[in-house]
């Protein structure tokens, strides 16, 4: 079973499709399914040290990064402050903090309005605060239809 499941995976990676994967193998879809699913799930359990310390450097050097531009930021370079934004977005990805797909799903021809709705960003006076206010405006609006 083992030697299956390395097979599918060997068949995935080449571009097969699930189907393919169990008509190849002699499955039914859902076991070819499983079969790549589990062998991928068992090899991140197996290297999940390595990654942790992989993930552990690049936040190390990810933070070395972020303060060398930080001050400039703030001080009002405009290039530093999308800089030090992108070091922040790759830091939360790396750990987990962006999630892979949406959390939350809105249909908006099922939203009925009598008025606009308005979205408004406002930073407030922290230095991050102060940071996405030159990054993307003093404040900003989207009205919603």
């Amino acid at each position: 079973m083992e030697l299956r499941r390395y097979k599918a995976l060997e068949l995935k990676v080449k571009g097969f499709s699930d189907r393919a994967i169990a008509k190849e193998l002699g499955v039914g879809v859902a076991t070819a399914h499983g079969d790549v699913k589990k062998v991928l799930g068992d090899l991140a359990n197996k290297h999940i040290e390595e990654a942790a310390n992989l993930r552990a450097l690049l936040n190390l050097r990810y933070e070395r990064l972020f303060h060398s531009y930080f001050d400039q930021a703030v001080a009002g370079d405009n290039e530093a402050a999308k800089t030090v934004m992108g070091i922040l977005d790759r830091m939360a990805k790396i750990n987990g903090l962006i999630p892979d797909k949406s959390l939350v799903t809105v249909d908006q021809r099922a939203m009925k309005f009598n008025e606009p709705v308005t979205f408004t960003i406002d930073g407030d006076h922290t230095p991050m605060g102060e940071l996405a206010k030159r990054v993307y405006g003093e404040t900003v609006s989207s009205p919603v239809n």
